[in-house]
């Protein structure tokens, strides 16, 4: 697997620049809960260190990060660097030391200085959590000696940051906004740190007969079996009120 050479060449290339520094390497997201589809996910990184990194130092972590995805061009990171004492008691927003993703590799590739660093980040408790229960230890100290539970109000902020507008971006993303809004509510009503794929294949046991086809199109899109869905944006859009109307209500 691409992904399993690019993540070992990840890790190295944190070994060998962060040094003492590096307290570990955690995997989260698709690929940790078992649903990793190479044409549409990420691979989520968490890297935690004992103190902020030098200039330096985060310029060549993201020149090895590009080269990386050039040499593995199915390969999609994002990854957050974040010291130790924000695991250890997260704070909501959290701050980060270094991110990179797909939405900054533009600036990274045209402009060598940029640094997207020294910032807040909503979804990082989000990581964390998901991390925390369902994460992987890739490098160094195992999870539960560098993590901490996250309060489940940080938690829940997150995710609602997250849908909150889904009832105008259903259309253009609806397979990204339907699988997380479900996830959303299972946790609300089973308390259950749930994938995207897991939250749909929920929430067809329990969601009207109208949502069935929606939701299950795009767990068929989500898993590769299907490129492409045609949208109904009326149903999608009746579909993300109720849902919200749902998690606004708490999951009851």
């Amino acid at each position: 697997m691409e992904e399993q050479l690019f993540i070992n060449e990840f890790v190295f290339s944190c070994e060998r620049h962060l040094q003492q520094n590096l307290i570990g390497v955690y995997l989260h997201g698709s690929l940790a809960m078992g649903c990793y589809n190479p044409q549409t996910s990420d691979i989520d990184l968490l890297v935690v260190v004992k103190k902020r990194l030098t200039a330096d130092t985060r310029k060549k972590l993201i020149e090895e990060i590009l080269l990386l995805e050039e040499k593995y061009y199915s390969c999609h990171l994002e990854m957050s660097v974040i010291l130790e004492e924000q695991a250890k008691q997260p704070h909501y927003p959290t701050p980060f030391d270094l991110h990179y993703s797909k939405e900054h590799k533009t600036k990274y590739v045209e402009y060598p200085n940029y640094s997207c660093s020294d910032g807040f980040d909503s979804d990082l408790v989000a990581h964390m959590m998901i991390t925390y229960y369902r994460g992987k230890m890739l490098y160094g100290k195992e999870i539960h000696q560098v993590f901490s539970p996250i309060k489940q109000e940080y938690y829940i902020a997150a995710c609602l940051l997250d849908v909150n507008d889904s009832r105008w971006k259903i259309r253009e993303k609806p397979v990204y906004y339907s699988l997380n809004l479900c996830r959303m509510l299972y946790f609300l009503r089973e308390g259950i740190i749930a994938s995207k794929q897991e939250g749909g294949e929920w929430a067809l046991n329990i969601l009207p007969g109208k949502y069935l086809n929606l939701v299950g199109t795009c767990l068929t899109v989500y898993n590769g079996q299907q490129q492409e869905m045609e949208i109904d944006e009326i149903e999608a859009t009746n579909f993300a009120v109720y849902m919200l109307k749902q998690i606004d209500n708490g999951g009851i």
